[in-house]
């Protein structure tokens, strides 16, 4: 904990090697929660924990010194894994959505040239049934 003090001190006033230090000491504990988040997908996971040292370089300035670091990593992580998921769920159902009113288009098409079919069919048979009776009066 007092490492990790000193080391976002040292961060704060553009020490490179101190962050590469901080990324170093936490890299494999964000990232294998990652991938157990991600189902094993270590693409994704690779991305998240990216994006979750990312977002705490970004607001570094704005990091306080109350509890471990370790806390405040890890609850940008899982924020982000949420959102992702959550993103993503919706993007599926979205995607459902549009593939569901796209089958009931296509139906709403099928059956009008279903009905149109049957129209023909039944006013083909009508005329063959005429032309037929029609035949038969004439011998």
């Amino acid at each position: 904990m007092i490492e990790d003090y000193i080391l976002i001190r040292k961060i704060k006033s553009g020490d490179t090697e101190a962050w590469e230090k901080l990324v170093n000491k936490y890299y494999h504990q964000i990232f294998a929660y990652c991938v157990r988040r991600c189902m094993g997908n270590r693409v994704i996971a690779a991305d998240l924990t990216q994006e979750a040292f990312l977002k705490v370089v970004e607001n570094i300035n704005r990091y306080k010194y109350s509890g471990k670091f370790f806390n405040y990593l890890f609850t940008i992580t899982v924020n982000l894994c949420n959102n992702y998921y959550n993103k993503k769920r919706l993007t599926e159902y979205e995607f459902n959505e549009m593939d569901i009113k796209n089958s009931l288009d296509n139906m709403d098409t099928y059956l009008i040239e279903q009905e149109s079919s049957n129209q023909i069919q039944s006013a083909l048979n009508s005329a063959l049934s005429r032309l037929k009776h029609h035949d038969f009066c004439k011998e």
